[in-house]
């Protein structure tokens, strides 16, 4: 979590996507990263300096939490966890999980999750299925800590009962301590700019309010690549950018319901294809098992592009993920 001292500090929306890919699988089945909505609201204001001389105080009852880091080992349950826990809008004094630990600032250790537990937390019957299809064996849930304020808490997760101990609670402690540390010390989230816009030959395409939005993506890519091309391209590039779009609007709709906005911008020798969503995370490339049926869509993007990357917007919200296809 920590970085070189002469190399810059990473940036905080770094730091926060960092903490999946460090912990799972190695550490956990899978991780939940809650952080208080108020303090994402500091982050995306763009101020410097240690939480508490941004005057944040200890967290408040019924504070908004929001997810911005949730990594499952499993790329479909992953989708299936994060609608449920955005459905249960979790809040600081809720009496399980996230809530309660960032407002005791007290660890929880569970080496058994209890079937009671989960009635006892899902809402319907519905979440109730999901919860078990999720396969939670034992958890430890500990306080995200910086500078002596609460900013959130940190889950891991394991699907096998008695995985954690007084030991495994121990480690986490210090996680969480490392990961609220490296998140004070991260250059604020407008270090990352917006995307660049479109240039005047692009062009920008929302989508219709209902229908199949990834095939509208698909189709409506298809049709406007040649009003933007000026220039002769290689036979397989509108086969190539169907499956861009297709794996970047597919993730768009999966991981935070819906693509806001895409559009397809020509470089000089490259064509860039932008998709435009409301999840604060950022897509990374997963190597599944050979046998594993779903989670290579990103190492299918970084195949087929020359460059792709993820810019938030600190503004808005949300985050604009793009790639570059060679002409």
């Amino acid at each position: 979590m920590c970085t070189v001292d002469d190399e810059p500090a990473p940036t905080w929306f770094n730091v926060a996507t960092a903490v999946g890919d460090r912990l799972v699988p190695d550490r956990a089945d899978w991780v939940l990263l809650h952080i208080r909505t108020r303090v994402l609201d500091l982050v995306r204001s763009g101020r410097r300096g240690p939480v508490r001389e941004a005057g944040l105080s200890d967290p408040k009852p019924g504070e908004p939490l929001s997810i911005v880091t949730l990594r499952h080992r499993d790329s479909d349950l992953e989708v299936a966890l994060r609608q449920l826990i955005v459905a249960m809008r979790p809040q600081t004094g809720d009496p399980y999980g996230s809530g309660r630990v960032t407002l005791t600032g007290l660890s929880r250790l569970a080496s058994q999750v209890d079937p009671a537990h989960l009635r006892a937390i899902a809402t319907d019957e519905d979440d109730l299925a999901h919860l078990q299809r999720l396969d939670l064996g034992s958890a430890v849930i500990v306080p995200v800590v910086a500078d002596g304020v609460t900013l959130g808490a940190l889950n891991l997760v394991h699907s096998e009962r008695g995985a954690v101990d007084d030991d495994e609670l121990a480690t986490a402690e210090d996680f969480g301590r490392r990961i609220g540390a490296a998140l004070d010390s991260s250059r604020p989230a407008t270090a990352r700019l917006p995307a660049p816009p479109v240039s005047v030959s692009g062009r920008s395409w929302r989508p219709p309010l209902d229908g199949n939005s990834v095939a509208a993506a698909r189709a409506w890519v298809r049709r406007t690549l040649p009003e933007v091309l000026h220039r002769p391209a290689r036979p397989d590039l509108a086969a190539d950018l169907d499956l861009v779009v297709s794996e970047l609007a597919g993730n768009a709709v999966r991981h935070a319901g819906a693509v806001a906005r895409l559009s397809l911008d020509p470089r000089a020798d490259t064509i860039r294809v932008t998709v435009v969503d409301d999840d604060e995370r950022a897509p990374v490339v997963r190597h599944p098992a050979s046998d594993a049926e779903s989670g290579r869509g990103i190492l299918l993007v970084s195949a087929l592009s020359s460059a792709w990357s993820t810019d938030h917007d600190v503004r808005h919200g949300g985050k604009h993920v793009w790639a570059e296809l060679a002409l």
